[in-house]
Formats: structure tokens, C-alpha cells, sequence
């Protein structure tokens, strides 16, 4: 009897340690991220990742749950926060009552999607006409908003919806686009047809494929990838990536999923990629690197601040090596969630040894340009830095 009970209680040991790897596994977006004390929940969906994109239908109400994985209902309530500011893939002018902005600093666009926060629970209302014009529009008061016409296109996901917990140690960032709602209900009479908005799902749904690029790719601009950018759950998925500079190659693949952990393979035959699509968008992300030829000496970019914050506040694009007289181009904006408290004031390109070879580097819309230095000089130093200072915005 004795042998029976320790068997019994060494079961009972090893179900609940493997119950608690799975709780780690999945409140660590699989042992990749810090545990999730704090969590956010949308369609049934249980939304872990720190930074994630959503797709919200017009004319309708999005309620999110917020949940303390530890909390029961004898539980003290706790309190959290929501925001939704600009989410930059390009920025751009736009006017009010023709006085001239800038998007990346419009601050807090909450107001616009009709925020009504609850003790565990918060929904956005969106109108039937709802667009980044008339969000605008919205947090001025109504006051006229011209915007230029490619702005939603060049930025797919205007809109960053940030939750995060009573202390702030966890904070989601969402990326939205607003997208049109589906049509149903659909009445037939002798005369007319109406149409009346609704939010059933279609057997038949199609999610989104974005292609991604990272590693050194910042001055890969000869490249292009043919690939479907929509498909049904289950369908198979092909695509090609074909690069005409012979410096760079593909050094891999991967797929993510949007609100999902789900892992999905990619297979290669004769240059075409495929992958079999899951329940969800995704992301495609092809990563690059540069090749240099025998006969070209590569030298390192390294990165730096100084001022008032670091280069996290920062997003930062940029080669991390070139060579000796080579144009390099690089992108470096304020991340949207720090916009309103931070501004870079200049770029310094400097020499390992601290000396200046460029002075308050000039940019354009966040977009940045220089020219390595001559081999000489590099030989001498090894390397260069790109001296950034970061200073508030009232400064």
C-alpha cells in the first residue's frame, strides 16, 4: 500500500510540474518573451505578444477583455491603461483648417474610436465611415482635416492601440487597421436590394500575407516578391523572391501569425517557397545579408546616444557594415509611444576615436544619407559610429 501511494503521489508531482511548464510555455510566448502576469483577450483570442497587429471591422463595437493571470473573483480589482496614438510606417503633412502638421506628433488619437473602459473590459466604437481622415478630424474638434491620399496606403496600420497593467511592467502594443465590415443580410424585393451591415464570419474567409525584410537589406532596392497577398485556411500558399544584386543572399525564412504562436513551415523547391496557411494573417519575413566581394573591404556601423533617453525610444534601420566610399542610407524616427516625450535633435557621424566626420547629419522624414568615409581613414579607425541625441520635445 505504501509503494501505491508514493507511485500515486510521484504521478501527482509530475502532472502538476508539467501543468506549470505549460503555463510558463504559453504566458512567455513560448519561453521567448518575460512571463505575462497581465493579458489581453479579443474574440476569444488570448493576445501574448508584446507587439501584434489586428485588423477591426467599421460599424461595429470591439470589446477586449483584461485579465491578471493570478487574479479569482475574490481578487482585489486592479486597474490598467489604454491608448491609441499614430502608428508611423511613413509619416506625412496633413492640415487643420490649413495650418499644417505632422502625424508622428499628433499625440493620443483615443478619443476618435469611442473608448468606453471598464473595470475588466474596454470596446471601440467604430462608424460606418470611419477613416484616418475622420479620426483626425474627430480628436480636432471637427475642424477641416485634409490629409494626403496615400497616407492610409502607406500606412496600412495607421493606428497603435497600447494596453497595459496598473504598474506598467506589461505593456501591449496592437497595431490596428480599420478595415470594411462585411456585407449580409442581404433583402431581395421586386424594386431593390438592401444591404444591412453585420458581423458573421464567412465560412470562406480570407487572411492577409504581408512580406517582411530584415538582417541587411537597407540598401537591397533591386528585389522583388511575387506572391499572393491574401488566402483561405488550408490553401497552399507559393511565392518567389528574386534578387538581381548577386552581393546578397537569403539566409532564411520565417513565418508569423498574428495573435497566435503556431509555428508554420516553409518549404523550398527550385526557388519557389510554400507554406500551407493557417487561421490567421501573417507575416512573412525574409532575412538578408550582404555579401561583400573578395576585393572589398567591409567596415562596421555601430550605434550610440546621448541626452536624455537611449536608442530604444528609437526605431533604427540602418547597415550594420559598408564599404570605404559607399552611400548608405538609413531610417531613424521616435518610436509613436514615445513621440509626445521625446524628439532626436541631431546625428553625429563620428569616428571611433569620438571625432566628428559629419556634423548634425541632415534627414528627410526621418530618412537619412551619408557617405562612408575613404579607405584611409577607416583603416585607421575600423569603424564608425552614428552619434544619436535624443532630447524632450519641449527642448
Amino acid at each position: 500500500m505504501k509503494t501505491i501511494a508514493k507511485i500515486i503521489a510521484y504521478v501527482l508531482i509530475a502532472l502538476v510540474l508539467v501543468a506549470a511548464v505549460g503555463l510558463i510555455y504559453k504566458f512567455t510566448n513560448g519561453f521567448n518573451e518575460d512571463f505575462k502576469t497581465f493579458y489581453v483577450e479579443y474574440a476569444g483570442k488570448q493576445i501574448l505578444t508584446a507587439d501584434s497587429k489586428l485588423d477591426l471591422k467599421k460599424a461595429q463595437t470591439h470589446t477586449f477583455t483584461v485579465k491578471y493571470t493570478f487574479d479569482s473573483e475574490k481578487s482585489e480589482p486592479k486597474d490598467y491603461k489604454v491608448k491609441i496614438t499614430p502608428n508611423i510606417t511613413r509619416d506625412f503633412d496633413y492640415t487643420v483648417n490649413g495650418e499644417k502638421y505632422l502625424f508622428s506628433k499628433t499625440g493620443e488619437l483615443t478619443s476618435a474610436f469611442g473608448l468606453e473602459k471598464e473595470q475588466s473590459q474596454f470596446s471601440l466604437t467604430l462608424a460606418a465611415d470611419f477613416d484616418l481622415q475622420k479620426a483626425l478630424q474627430s480628436i480636432n474638434g471637427g475642424k477641416t482635416v485634409v490629409i494626403p491620399a496615400d497616407a492610409e496606403t502607406n500606412n496600412p496600420y495607421p493606428y497603435r492601440l497600447s494596453v497595459s497593467s496598473y504598474n506598467e511592467k506589461v505593456v501591449y502594443h496592437i497595431d490596428l487597421k480599420i478595415v470594411e465590415a462585411d456585407v449580409t443580410d442581404i433583402t431581395l424585393n421586386p424594386s431593390e436590394i438592401i444591404f444591412g451591415g453585420g458581423s458573421n464570419t464567412k465560412p470562406s474567409e480570407k487572411y492577409s500575407i504581408e512580406y517582411l525584410l530584415s538582417g541587411d537589406a537597407t540598401n537591397l532596392s533591386d528585389l522583388s516578391i511575387d506572391g499572393v497577398t491574401q488566402a483561405k485556411a488550408g490553401e497552399k500558399v507559393t511565392f518567389k523572391v528574386t534578387i538581381s544584386d548577386g552581393n546578397y543572399s537569403i539566409t532564411g525564412m520565417r513565418i508569423s501569425v498574428m495573435n497566435s504562436a503556431d509555428n508554420v513551415t516553409i518549404t523550398e523547391n527550385n526557388g519557389v517557397y510554400s507554406f500551407t496557411m493557417p487561421q490567421g494573417n501573417v507575416y512573412v519575413w525574409v532575412d538578408f545579408e550582404y555579401n561583400a566581394p573578395p576585393d572589398k573591404v567591409m567596415y562596421g556601423i555601430g550605434y550610440d546616444s546621448l541626452g536624455w533617453a537611449g536608442l530604444s525610444v528609437v526605431n533604427l534601420n540602418c547597415p550594420a557594415k559598408a564599404a570605404a566610399g559607399e552611400s548608405v542610407t538609413f531610417t531613424a524616427t521616435v518610436k509613436p509611444e514615445y513621440s509626445s516625450e521625446y524628439k532626436i535633435s541631431g546625428i553625429n557621424v563620428e569616428f571611433s576615436s569620438g571625432e566628428a566626420y559629419i556634423e548634425d547629419l541632415q534627414g528627410n522624414n526621418g530618412t537619412y544619407n551619408f557617405t562612408m568615409p575613404d579607405t584611409e581613414l577607416l583603416e585607421a579607425d575600423g569603424y564608425i559610429t552614428l552619434m544619436f541625441y535624443i532630447i524632450p520635445i519641449d527642448m
